[in-house]
């Protein structure tokens, strides 16, 4: 699993869902930016 595929939809959900402006979704956008290189490591999921 690789969470910067979720990134998207999480998005999406607050754009949608919680109705944010325009403005923070660009907040999200960017922010989430900064952790790419860490949202595209692959979990081990299995335990």
């Amino acid at each position: 699993m690789v969470l910067a595929n979720s990134v998207p939809a999480f998005i999406q959900e607050k754009k949608f869902l919680k109705n944010v402006s325009p403005a923070t979704l660009d907040w999200y956008k960017y922010s989430l930016q900064a952790f790419e290189p860490v949202l595209k490591l692959e979990l081990n999921t299995s335990h």
